[in-house]
């Protein structure tokens, strides 16, 4: 059924603070392999970065839901976008690694709040055209992930340094905190669903929901950080060649989110999010099997595309199997995603160094498997609660 979405001003600033975050988590890694560079430090050392974002994600798990129902969505919002300001800042000024450190856990903390009760209050605002909104917002995160590396090494190349990229995200969410609007516009609720901000206990229903969450993050997650050894591995590229392979896949997650975005509008919800599982199953082995560049380099591209549906729809899936409680349901993710974030591909990187990365790559298609399996054993309703 073809859902009218309808986009307010509130709407736009979402959009504006998801894409300005993939403006950010995109070009997070490689910043920090340069600020390693300059710290001297370890790739232990230098990965735990991205460990304290993950830890922000989860502490925020367990703060959202109750945020939202002291100060309300807008205020939470705009602590999340103050929050990301301070992190980010501190990482770009902060001369010792125990500050950036700090301010990589500050920034998880903020980011967390920003994605999750955006999602929630996308949910509440668009009521059954949510997938579609909850899918463009994640456009808009892929578009700044594709932006985010390329202007990154742009700047490096020019001399002025990692630290530029950073500081575009630092005002980008100064001037959307600027063009909020009132805040009575996140807190209203258009939709007959509302939070009632207790401690709700949840469905199996959910609970499958959440589960497959965590398994789309992780199968990212796993690309993001792991494909790059990889390519150098199977197809014999160069580090620069391979670092820029990944473009491939994050332009392939963008052009799927706009795809997603339309086809979501007038095809069944759960079936668009069944078959994007087994087409990524399917063009995995394509990516794996292969050792040829061009190969891989084409299968990493589909598989953004088959990828690129799976956590905006399954974030939604979850907030609509929470119910009256979407703040709630919301902000229980951030366990999903900052739980595998931290597990997989730690665990993936084990293997490796027991066995070799291509082998340790199976991880991937058994986590696909398990997310197709639980989408399929406890299907979620769009329909207005």
């Amino acid at each position: 059924m073809n859902q009218k979405l309808v986009r307010g001003r509130s709407t736009w600033i979402s959009y504006g603070q998801v894409g300005a975050f993939g403006w950010f988590l995109y070009g997070f890694g490689p910043a920090m392999s340069l600020l390693s560079d300059e710290q001297d430090t370890s790739p232990v050392v230098m990965s735990l970065h991205m460990t304290a974002l993950a830890l922000g994600t989860i502490i925020m798990g367990f703060v959202a839901s109750h945020s939202v129902t002291r100060w309300g969505r807008a205020r939470v919002l705009q602590l999340g976008g103050f929050g990301l300001v301070a992190g980010l800042s501190l990482i770009v000024v902060a001369p010792i690694t125990a500050l950036t450190l700090f301010g990589a856990l500050i920034t998880g903390t903020a980011a967390a709040a920003l994605v999750t009760i955006n999602i929630s209050f996308l949910d509440q605002e668009h009521g059954p055209a949510s997938p579609v909104a909850v899918t463009e917002a994640n456009s808009f995160a892929a578009l700044g992930g594709l932006l985010s590396p390329l202007a990154l090494g742009l700047f490096v190349s020019i001399g002025w340094g990692w630290r530029t990229g950073m500081v575009i995200a630092i005002i980008l969410f100064i001037v959307l905190e600027a063009l909020r609007g009132p805040r009575d516009a996140y807190d209203l609720n258009p939709t007959p669903r509302k939070t009632d901000g207790t401690r709700h206990k949840f469905t199996a229903q959910y609970w499958w929901a959440w589960f497959t969450v965590a398994c789309t993050s992780g199968i990212e997650y796993i690309l993001m950080l792991w494909s790059t050894d990889l390519l150098r591995e199977r197809a014999g590229m160069g580090d620069a060649a391979a670092v820029a392979g990944i473009a491939t896949f994050t332009s392939g997650l963008f052009l799927g989110r706009l795809a997603i975005g339309r086809l979501a509008r007038f095809l069944n919800a759960e079936k668009l999010f069944a078959s994007t599982f087994i087409a990524t199953f399917f063009v995995f082995w394509i990516f794996w099997m292969s050792s040829s560049q061009t190969i891989m380099l084409a299968a990493l591209f589909t598989l953004g595309l088959t990828m690129a549906g799976q956590w905006p729809l399954g974030v939604s899936r979850v907030v609509k199997a929470g119910s009256n409680n979407p703040d709630q349901a919301s902000a229980l993710t951030a366990f999903a995603t900052g739980g595998s974030g931290m597990l997989l591909p730690v665990l993936l990187g084990g293997i490796a160094q027991a066995v070799d990365i291509h082998t340790a790559f199976l991880v991937f298609p058994l986590v696909v498997a398990a997310g197709l399996f639980a989408a399929l054993i406890k299907p979620v309703s769009y329909a207005k609660n």
